[in-house]
């Protein structure tokens, strides 16, 4: 089991299955109008390495989602991606975590693909240049500024953020293979729950 699921029951005991992999041939696309992500510049942000993955603290940003409003707690990175676009994985995934008024949960993901000329988007740029100061479990580090908005533009694109290899290398070292695994078709039985009975014979 991965570590991110030895504090979540939900990981371990729910119904709704995440990471997946998503078909773009048919894959049920939302009014890109019912939903829109804002979160301004920010400073003095702490970056932590929590020994499963790096997070980056971030509240008071907000996002708005079929007309709920959701409140950003924080950004965290998996490797590689957890959800598959068209069977393909992709070697970073990040994810922003929001919470509503009832502790409802929505999530954003971005992957990242390999830049071949060493271009990294800007933002993740800025998060990266101190990955080496978090580099035991549990250490930490103040970001002074990140600036969102080539993300927020990105929001209602399909392309993934350009990384460079030498980004990638640094936090692929400090969180290793950290993704859940992929699950089935939405609505269909887990594909661990029916390993597991394979495996026991039932």
């Amino acid at each position: 089991m991965p570590a991110t699921c030895q504090t979540n029951a939900a990981c371990d005991l729910g119904t709704q299955q995440s990471p997946i992999a998503i078909d773009s041939k048919t894959a049920t696309l939302i009014d890109p109008s019912t939903v829109s992500l804002g979160i301004p510049e920010a400073g003095r942000v702490e970056f932590e390495n929590l020994g499963y993955t790096l997070e980056v603290m971030l509240p008071n940003r907000a996002l708005t989602a079929q007309g709920k409003p959701y409140t950003l707690a924080h950004f965290h990175f998996q490797t590689p991606s957890e959800h598959r676009l068209d069977e393909e994985h992709y070697p970073l995934e990040v994810h922003f975590v929001f919470t509503d008024a009832t502790n409802g949960i929505a999530v954003i993901g971005f992957v990242f693909q390999l830049s071949e000329t060493g271009d990294c988007d800007s933002l993740f740029s800025s998060v990266f240049a101190d990955v080496e100061a978090i580099s035991e479990p549990g250490s930490a580090t103040e970001i002074k500024s990140l600036d969102f908005s080539d993300l927020t533009e990105h929001f209602h694109g399909y392309d993934p953020l350009s990384l460079d290899v030498r980004h990638y290398n640094h936090v692929k070292r400090l969180i290793r293979f950290n993704s859940r695994y992929t699950q089935n078709v939405p609505g269909d039985e887990s594909l661990l729950e029916m390993a597991a009975r394979e495996l026991n014979g039932l």
